[in-house]
């Protein structure tokens, strides 16, 4: 009876050794057996977190931004969390810990990147909301709490393998690419049509991301005017008896080689879904690819 036990927090399944237990939150002792039962135990609190932020843009009458769907971006979910401009840490009475990231991203038309999220070893290890704003008002309804005076240092990246990018040193290809996302948006805005899926429901698309790029209907390749080689990848998909297109736009980075094969390097630009035939039509141009490219 006296042999050490633990209990997940949300199932309650007894584990008899500490290292089995996954936690999300630092000098919490709250533990869970598995990822599932850690999505279960916050659905409730994100839920929460998401009915606070419909409230607040309600009140600020911001509900419909059109820069709410950049949140979904993988490039900006990533320069958020891993170079923010400001962390905050909420605090409360028991202790608990929450920090808020914000990144401002200067690209044409500015917008905000906010994230709340728990830090486990000074790494993001769970996200509670992430959204995007042009809104000072709606910004500054996160900078409350302790700040840190230094964001980078704050942050750990002792886990970065050997010889991994530094964002920095590449800050000029970041720039060009950015560049490029912001085009393909902006003519995005002006080739869809009113009828088409919202802007604001395209992250319910985003389950269709990675069977897309891991097995596309189609390819297509590409120069844009920079002479930079483009890669569409598309395939259609059917909900609800209601048949749409998912298309993820990608820019070569670099190619590799180790002498027998060649790597190339993809970065998406931009992802979207649409039910609009003539759109298809529209963005499958270039040269056809045979067979799926190694990513």
């Amino acid at each position: 009876m006296n042999r050490t036990v633990y209990f997940c927090n949300h199932c309650k399944k007894a584990l008899h050794d500490i290292e089995e237990l996954l936690f999300v939150e630092e000098g919490s002792p709250r533990g869970f057996c598995g990822e599932k039962c850690i999505e279960q135990y916050y659905a409730p609190i994100v839920a929460w977190y998401e009915n606070r932020e419909r409230e607040t843009r309600s009140l600020l009458d911001i509900a419909n931004e059109d820069c709410k769907t950049m949140i979904s971006d993988a490039n900006v979910m990533d320069k958020a969390l891993s170079r923010p401009d400001e962390i905050w840490r909420w605090q409360n009475e028991i202790g608990e810990d929450l920090f808020v990231f914000i990144k401002n991203f200067a690209i044409e038309r500015p917008f905000y990147a906010v994230i709340m999220c728990h830090l486990f070893e000074r790494q993001p290890s769970f996200i509670l909301l992430a959204s995007a704003t042009r809104s000072e008002e709606f910004i500054n309804q996160f900078r409350s709490g302790e700040r840190i005076v230094d964001p980078d240092e704050f942050i750990s990246r002792d886990d970065l393998p050997a010889g991994a990018i530094d964002l920095e040193v590449e800050q000029e290809a970041l720039s060009a690419i950015e560049a490029k996302k912001s085009a393909f948006l902006a003519r995005l805005l002006q080739d869809r049509t009113a009828a088409d899926i919202p802007f604001e429901q395209f992250d319910l698309y985003e389950k269709y991301f990675k069977t897309t790029l891991e097995d596309p209907d189609e390819i297509y390749t590409d120069e844009d005017d920079d002479g930079d080689q483009l890669f569409t990848y598309i395939k259609a998909y059917q909900h609800n008896n209601i048949s749409f297109y998912y298309f993820i736009i990608c820019v070569e980075f670099e190619k590799e080689s180790d002498g027998e094969a060649e790597t190339r390097k993809i970065i998406p630009l931009m992802a979207f879904p649409t039910l609009d035939g003539e759109l298809y039509h529209l963005y499958r141009g270039g040269k056809l690819v045979s067979g799926s490219l190694k990513n």
